[in-house]
């Protein structure tokens, strides 16, 4: 029998702390956090908005829960979550490349599931969407062209029929890829039952007409230049494509960035993520457009660089997610009472010592959501190594598995955006100090330097957001480490440094 069957839950409660992972039991575990009915009630009318949060805070997780109320309620949805395709700077215009085209591949969803949805679109419209998904949904249907054509050429080209391809399939699959275009419009005219985009469409959103051959050295073509038509064309055509959604019979469309902070390729650094969503951030005229919104989850560490930047937070309102203990307490006794189908209400239910237990728990999951489920996943490890068979976490399980959680911590994610050498000089300093509180002259003994040099480390640990200050009025002037993983890692005497 496994530790969770024999503690009474059907599945371990504790193994998945990511909210894509748990999309289809959101609605039973989540908990709403301060300002959830203002911020719903703004998208629904339009108004965009800066979601701020520290990481493991539940930002993802407001999300997904926004965007499965609101399939509920006949908003249009999208949530954006891969960059690949966006340029690290300069790049307004590959973000509204990226939104039109999951805005386009979601329409084609639902156009899919209902399958008369577009005839309450008049002729003008129908043209224009039938332009839109050609120009924006081609590019899918090439690649795919583009994968069937090199594996016959593999294949052929293995068996030594160079002959046979350069001769005879060659040619053919040129004109299959030349055509896809061409095919995927008769597709939105007899499938979707849209006519086919006109000139006079065309020329609304483009003055001159490029006609752009599709070829195996051009497999990127589109319908629209991309590389010629500009910003302002680009925030016509995601404004006319909103209108459209909503004369489908949709509210409001609502367009969600989520984990742009966690894009492999900015490395966590503040400056390179402030850089790459700055321009979409600071165009005030597609904030402000009321017929989408915008909703960008953004880490709280971002958010006084954005703002030296010039994004205006008095323009589009930014809201902070945070939770109080009683709230984090609150959402893992949910999740426990989900996962035993109501026998077990509570997080003190699971624990010998419940009361100094659960208050640890929620102490060092420091405000998150996400940290209280990967310790008590550790707790849980380290319960079924001693007694798989037992209905309660042990003291020595709870004590093991909080130790293994510091020392497995991430601070370099963490503390992102600092140098990783001057974090681990700050997280040493942490391990030698004999309490949380301390003065100038205990950091120049830990360091055996002067206390200029001690100042100049307290500026750095402030900086990172580790300290403040104790006592304003106290002299000496006292610190405080805030963070209580790192307290605990002191307390404990666990190396985190290394």
């Amino acid at each position: 029998m496994e530790l969770y069957e024999s503690m009474g839950f059907n599945a371990n409660p504790f193994s998945n702390y990511s909210a894509e992972d748990e999309w289809n039991i959101l609605s039973k575990i989540f908990v709403k956090p301060k300002y959830y009915a203002t911020i719903r009630e703004d998208l629904i009318h339009g108004r965009s908005k800066f979601i701020f949060g520290d990481r493991g805070v539940g930002k993802s997780a407001l999300i997904y829960f926004l965007k499965s109320d609101f399939d509920n309620d006949n908003v249009f949805s999208i949530v954006v979550k891969s960059y690949d395709s966006v340029a690290l700077k300069n790049n307004e215009k590959d973000f509204l490349i990226l939104v039109i085209r999951e805005l386009i591949d979601e329409l084609l969803t639902a156009c899919d599931k209902q399958k008369n949805l577009l005839n309450k679109l008049n002729t003008a419209d129908k043209r224009c969407l039938s332009l839109f998904f050609v120009s924006f949904a081609s590019l899918l249907q090439k690649e795919e062209a583009k994968r069937l054509a090199d594996g016959l050429r593999n294949r052929l080209l293995r068996f030594g029929a160079s002959y046979a391809y350069n001769k005879i399939l060659r040619p053919l699959l040129n004109i299959v890829l030349s055509t896809t275009t061409q095919t995927f419009a008769v597709w939105c005219n007899s499938v979707q039952n849209l006519p086919p985009c006109d000139e006079r469409t065309y020329r609304e959103f483009v003055p001159r007409l490029d006609e752009i051959a599709a070829n195996e050295s051009n497999l990127n073509s589109r319908d629209f230049d991309l590389d010629s038509i500009d910003v302002e064309t680009l925030r016509k055509v995601l404004d006319r494509l909103a209108k459209i959604i909503k004369r489908l019979g949709f509210r409001q469309v609502v367009i969600f960035f989520d984990k742009i902070d966690e894009y492999a390729k900015l490395n966590s650094k503040i400056p390179d993520v402030s850089m790459f969503i700055h321009d979409i951030l600071v165009d005030l005229s597609l904030l402000s457009n009321s017929e989408f919104s915008l909703v960008f989850a953004l880490w709280s560490k971002l958010r006084k660089c954005l703002q030296e930047d010039g994004v205006r937070y008095d323009k589009t309102p930014a809201i902070d997610i945070t939770w109080e203990d009683a709230q984090v307490r609150e959402i893992v006794d949910r999740r426990i009472n989900y996962y035993s189908a109501g026998d077990i209400r509570s997080l003190a239910d699971i624990f010998d010592d419940s009361a100094s237990s659960v208050a640890e728990v929620i102490e060092l999951a420091s405000g998150s959501p996400r940290y209280a489920i990967m310790l008590l996943e550790k707790i849980y490890a380290e319960q079924a190594l001693i007694d798989d068979g037992d209905k309660v976490f042990s003291n020595t399980a709870f004590r093991n598995g909080a130790n293994k959680f510091i020392s497995d911590f991430d601070y370099y994610t963490f503390y992102a955006g600092h140098k990783e050498s001057s974090l681990q000089r700050v997280l040493f300093l942490v391990f030698k100090l004999s309490s949380s509180i301390f003065t100038v002259k205990d950091i120049s003994k830990v360091l055996k330097k002067s206390d200029q040099t001690a100042k100049n480390r307290i500026s750095v640990m402030k900086e990172y957001g580790i300290i403040k200050d104790f006592d304003a009025n106290s002299r000496p002037q006292k610190y405080e480490i805030i963070d209580k993983r790192l307290v605990y890692a002191m307390n404990h005497k666990i190396r985190i440094d290394e």
